[in-house]
């Protein structure tokens, strides 16, 4: 934890212990809750009763909550006999959370579904939804929608018009399923981040093979509120760019932050571009037309085991950096 400022104040270094055969853990998103604590999500190794993977233990989903200072007050795990793992979470509006990511109960690392996941205030598991199909679909990112639902970006090699596709659903309150698209073409499209606009539609960043120098460039969609499709930019060179996140600074004005290795210094340097005025493109960006496919998707609801972890953590100092110029 650092200041506005970016002097460090504090650090933990959490530890949940579980069976002795297996620990450890991933930590993949960090939330501010509006009590001014934070939420961690991602995945902890277990032991199920069922197949091994080829690197170990499966894992399942790590939800753990502090207070403002760091300190652990709970941590659960939510999962089966496969890989499970929470890539995103979301306040859910009363009081609990929403977590987004993949559920794989066969034990195949080549077969997982879409998870979403409700929880309470103290991590009691409320409902739980997959969607998927018959490959690969883990959700990348989740937001709350103004309408009270929920919304979610997702990679998919199951649905789609080849390779890896976006998956872009909406739910209501209650994870039902309301509508659900795929955006991509014959290369590789996978998004990083979901931010719903001020106007109601969705900002989708990420990365693609499937047009520029088919090697990677940045992917910026943008979608109206029912998932149908606006518009798309690439932003790239010769070598490789990849888009992270972004935010909406105006209406129609949007800064995207990312990856390139085709501008700047050399090897890899982060890039920010503000989109505002289509008319004014560099040669950067370009206009791309993904294919936009309706989805009658699979849904179910899993059963989860539920089990309480215990967190414990070190704060042992951390080497600090020296500030250093950024051209």
């Amino acid at each position: 934890k650092t200041d506005s400022t970016g002097n460090y104040q504090w650090h933990k270094l959490y530890l949940p212990r579980v069976e002795e055969k297996g620990r450890g853990s991933n930590m993949y998103s960090v939330l501010q809750a509006s009590d001014g604590g934070y939420l961690i999500s991602g995945s902890v190794a277990m032991n199920p009763t069922g197949p091994k993977g080829p690197k170990g233990l499966w894992s399942d989903v790590l939800l753990a909550r502090t207070d403002a200072n760091g300190n652990p007050l709970w941590a659960y795990s939510y999962g089966s006999n496969g890989p499970d793992e929470a890539f995103a979470s979301v306040e859910s509006g009363d009081g609990g959370y929403v977590l987004a990511g993949a559920y794989s109960p066969s034990g195949d690392r080549s077969a997982s579904d879409v998870l979403l996941l409700k929880v309470d205030l103290n991590g009691v598991k409320q409902w739980a939804k997959t969607f998927g199909g018959s490959g690969i679909s883990s959700a990348k990112s989740v937001l709350r929608t103004s309408d009270g639902g929920f919304a979610l970006v997702a990679k998919t090699d199951a649905h789609g018009a080849g390779g890896i596709d976006i998956l872009l659903a909406k739910t209501d309150k209650y994870g039902q399923l309301e509508w659900a698209h795929t955006l991509g073409a014959s290369g590789d499209d996978d998004p990083s981040i979901l931010l719903q606009t001020s106007d109601g539609g969705f900002l989708i960043t990420g990365d693609t093979t499937s047009f520029g120098d088919y090697k990677k460039d940045a992917l910026i969609m943008k979608t109206d509120g029912a998932g149908k499709l606006q518009g798309a930019r690439t932003f790239g060179g010769e070598a490789e760019d990849a888009g992270f996140s972004a935010i909406e600074v105006g209406r129609d004005s949007y800064i995207v932050v990312g990856m390139t290795e085709s501008y700047g210094a050399g090897k890899q340097d982060i890039f920010t571009v503000q989109l505002q005025d289509p008319d004014s493109l560099g040669d950067c960006l370009q206009s791309v037309q993904p294919s936009l496919k309706a989805l009658e998707i699979d849904s179910s609801d899993p059963a989860l085991d539920e089990g309480e972890i215990e967190l414990f953590y070190q704060s042992d100092s951390l080497r600090k950096q020296r500030a250093v110029d950024i051209q």
